[in-house]
C-alpha cells in the first residue's frame, strides 16, 4: 500500500514556497523566503476538546522588514480510496 501522508508531507516541504505562491499569493509579499526553515514535529492539546493533536509539518519564517516569525503547523488528512486531502493550520507569531 503506498504511504499518501508521507509521500504528501514529502511534496509540501519540498516545494513549500511554491504552494504558498499558489494558494496563497498575497500572503508570500510579505514574507521573507530565505528565513525558510522546517522545526521538529509539535504536540499541541485543543483544550477545549481535551484532545492531542501531532503536527505533521511546522515551518517557520519571518516576515519582510521585521523581527516577527510566523509559525504555522499543519495537520495532514489523506484519505484512501478517495484521495480526499484536508489540512488545518495553525499560525503562531
Amino acid at each position: 500500500m503506498i504511504d499518501h501522508d508521507r509521500l504528501f508531507k514529502e511534496l509540501i516541504s519540498t516545494f513549500f514556497l511554491e504552494f504558498l505562491e499558489l494558494f496563497f499569493p498575497q500572503v508570500m509579499a510579505y514574507l521573507e523566503p530565505e528565513s525558510l526553515k522546517f522545526l521538529d514535529k509539535e504536540v499541541f492539546t485543543d483544550v477545549t476538546a481535551g484532545e492531542q493533536y501531532e503536527a505533521d509539518l511546522v515551518v517557520q519564517i519571518r516576515f519582510r522588514g521585521g523581527n516577527t516569525f510566523a509559525v504555522v503547523a499543519f495537520v495532514l488528512n489523506i484519505s484512501d480510496p478517495g484521495f480526499v486531502i484536508s489540512y488545518s493550520s495553525t499560525a503562531i507569531c
